[in-house]
């Protein structure tokens, strides 16, 4: 009997440490918290979901990943303690839902050491009857929120199936992370035969992609050369017509893959008959384009119209519209930064023949 109780005694000791011995193998397996699904339903019968969908993560996560699982007693403990220090405003209830829990997962994460914080919250859509899901990943070193696609359940017998699709809406994104971390590393990512992936810090840091990024502002630098047109023999051969041009740029993309923009070029035009810089330009365009991400590279094509003002020394300023079309590809160097080309068309408007310009702009674009 004895020998029995000491064999349950190593066992539950091994179950329990076995978190802290593949972290003492590997230190540099991220720390992952799962914190408890928020209830925003306003509803006492949905509360046992909150766990549920937790647990449900947790399981999914332990089948499919290797990694240093902070132990849901010591979320809990940080949860409590965090709770306890924040000051209750008289206008808490007023204030937007998503920044508080934001701020508390990010002061979570520092307590716990956590290199990645899993979160979210349900409620109830009235038109739909059902429950909404929204899970969280919070990336710590990126100081970065990736908030994954919802579900939706049925408030039914099927209700049951919610923690099932939840999780693998979260098993699907770490995943896309594997995969995109294989790029620079010499791990191996095979999820058709089961082999677990090891989430490492390394791993994290190299997690960002173009999903997370909502605005980008750009500095652009570039040569031109004017198309020969009737009556401007000028234009022919190497640089006939030719400009100089710089640009500051702004992009926001209101969906995923569609973004809207404002720009701004200075350029200097020149040619056979002209000394460098007798003609100046400045115009402005807002521009409407698609962008399509693949891995850290972002293909783009977009539109512009707007306004131009040229300044010739022998003709005076002349004012016209101006429209641009422009296809890109950059490639994201850091969290915050990308690099990219764009070979570009710019009309301006002019009588009796509009003015043609091709070319190509380097760009220098900081991420936000």
């Amino acid at each position: 009997m004895l020998n029995l109780l000491k064999l349950i005694a190593i066992l539950l000791f091994g179950i329990l440490a076995n978190g802290h011995l593949i972290a003492a193998k590997n230190p540099e397996l991220a720390r992952i918290a799962i914190l408890p699904i928020e209830d925003r339903t306003g509803s006492n019968d949905y509360e046992y979901l909150s766990s549920s969908l937790s647990n449900a993560i947790n399981i999914s996560m332990l089948k499919n990943f290797t990694y240093y699982a902070i132990r849901s007693y010591l979320v809990k403990n940080s949860i409590y303690e965090i709770e306890q220090k924040k000051p209750r405003a008289k206008n808490d209830e007023q204030l937007d839902q998503n920044a508080i829990q934001i701020g508390t997962v990010k002061e979570i994460a520092k307590d716990l050491s956590a290199e990645i914080v899993i979160f979210g919250s349900f409620l109830y859509d009235k038109e739909t009857n059902e429950l909404v899901f929204t899970i969280s990943i919070y990336y710590t070193a990126l100081d970065q929120v990736k908030q994954l696609d919802e579900a939706r359940n049925a408030i039914n017998q099927t209700l049951f199936m919610a923690t099932k699709k939840v999780a693998k809406i979260l098993v699907s994104e770490i995943y896309r992370m594997a995969q995109e971390a294989q790029e620079n590393t010499s791990m191996e990512v095979d999820e058709k035969k089961g082999n677990k992936i090891e989430i490492t810090k390394n791993m994290v840091a190299r997690s960002f992609d173009w999903s997370t990024k909502k605005i980008s502002i750009s500095v652009l630098g570039g040569f031109f050369k004017k198309s020969a047109t009737y009556g401007d023999p000028f234009a022919n051969g190497l640089c006939g017509v030719c400009k100089l041009q710089f640009a500051l740029a702004g992009r926001y993309w209101i969906l995923p893959r569609f973004y809207l923009g404002m720009k701004i070029d200075f350029s200097e035009i020149w040619t056979p008959t002209l000394n460098y810089g007798s003609i100046s330009a400045i115009d402005g365009l807002a521009f409407a384009g698609l962008s399509i991400p693949a891995n850290r590279w972002l293909f783009s094509a977009d539109l512009g119209i707007g306004y131009y003002v040229i300044n010739d020394d022998a003709f005076g300023k002349i004012y016209n519209p101006a429209f641009a079309f422009r296809i890109g590809a950059e490639l994201m160097l850091t969290t915050y930064f990308s690099a990219g080309v764009t070979a570009n068309i710019n009309i301006y408007y002019d009588e009796p023949v509009s003015l043609y310009f091709g070319g190509l702009m380097l760009s220098l674009n900081y991420l936000m």
